[in-house]
């Protein structure tokens, strides 16, 4: 392999941990976010995980529930999802627009109900 190829080989590697390091990295650190610290949705919890467990929730509890916890876990679990889309959007695209509409979610929607 040329040296060229073994520093193009190297750059491929060492991207490969950079994207997910980035892709882990707070959008919205710049942003003031009014909401109380224990009320409010981190951006680290905006996981593809989380999305899954969101989405559980939601299928084992369709609609309105008659138990307000229930009923504020299923209005959790749509933040979830809508905060997470958002954010992957902002994430992929790395649009200023994309990453405004997720931060301006963040510090309006992005608290839990309990």
């Amino acid at each position: 392999m040329t040296n060229k190829g073994q520093q193009l080989a190297l750059l491929f590697v060492m991207a490969i941990p950079g994207v997910a390091w980035c892709a882990d990295l707070e959008l919205c650190s710049d942003w003031k976010n009014p909401i109380e610290e224990d009320h409010r949705i981190l951006e680290s919890q905006l996981t593809p995980e989380a999305v899954e467990q969101a989405q559980a929730f939601l299928r084992a509890h369709p609609g309105k529930q008659d138990d307000t916890a229930q009923d504020f876990g299923v209005m959790n679990s749509a933040k979830i999802i809508k905060g997470y889309t958002l954010k992957r959007a902002a994430q992929v695209s790395g649009n200023a627009a994309d990453k405004n509409a997720f931060c301006s979610w963040w510090v309006t929607e992005g608290f839990w109900y309990d």
